[in-house]
This record gives C-alpha cells, structure tokens and sequence, in this order.
C-alpha cells in the first residue's frame, strides 16, 4: 500500500460518513503525506495506517482490554445492510 491508497480510503471514508449525515470533529495526517491518518468523528475515530506504523504504534496493545461491540453497517434509510467485523474493521462478504 502506498500514501496515495491510504490517502484515498481515507476521503472514501469520509464520503461514506457523509452519506449518513456524519462529518468530522478533526482531521490528522491527510494533508501531511503521513503514514497514519486519523478521522475523528466524536463516538467514532477512525485510524488508517500504512502497515508498518501499524505494528509500530500496536493500538491493539492499548485497547486490547476493550469492550468487543458487535455492529453492522446501516443503510441511508436505516436498514441493516453490511455486517462489519470489528477485529479487522473490513465488510464481512
């Protein structure tokens, strides 16, 4: 993956929230060519890492003793759609 891929999950992030009303409280690292960036969306903050910043910063390790919360994703009319796995945050096909 290069900084142009994770630059652009992250403004495909941002329009998906957008579709659902959300924008964002603060934006970090997306301007900044950076290996991490950051969204943060109030009860929500995404983190988006290149993979070796990933294993560098290890969050897992920070939150690891966490609440696991089971969620799918909703549609525009709020319908459940797409379940979502919370361990690797991808869709579940």
């Amino acid at each position: 993956m290069s900084t142009t891929h994770l630059r652009a999950m992250a403004h495909q992030t941002q329009a998906k929230m957008k579709q659902y009303g959300e924008r964002p409280l603060g934006i970090e690292g997306l301007d900044t060519g950076g290996e991490w960036v950051l969204l943060d969306y109030g009860d929500i903050v995404v983190h988006l890492f290149m993979s070796d910043t990933r294993e560098f910063y290890n969050l897992e390790r920070l939150w690891g003793d966490g609440t696991i919360i089971e969620w799918a994703e909703k549609d525009a009319v709020g319908s459940e759609s797409t379940p979502c796995n919370t361990e690797t945050g991808h869709e579940e096909l």
